[in-house]
């Protein structure tokens, strides 16, 4: 059954994403931690069930490369190896 009044509901959260700029020195291992919380912003936002999917490339190709996310509640944690991060 379809209803042509009816109009979907989307839910925002947060803000609009912001523009990071990581700096990563060549060779080190890095990592960025994103932290997603409630309204109030200080209780940790519940991220159970979440997946999560980070990659990389090289400017100077067409490779990506899978980057690891640790996750916790409230909390994503990606990483870049050295192997990574000397392109």
């Amino acid at each position: 059954m379809t209803c042509s009044s009816c109009s979907p509901q989307i839910q925002k959260y947060g803000a609009d994403p912001a523009s990071i700029q990581w700096k990563v020195v060549r060779g080190d291992t890095a990592s960025l931690e994103i932290e997603f919380l409630e309204i109030d912003e200080t209780t940790p936002f519940d991220t159970y069930g979440w997946t999560y999917k980070a990659t990389s490339y090289d400017a100077t190709g067409s490779i990506l490369d899978d980057l690891p996310v640790t996750a916790t509640t409230g909390v994503a944690t990606i990483t870049v190896d050295p192997c990574i991060t000397e392109k």
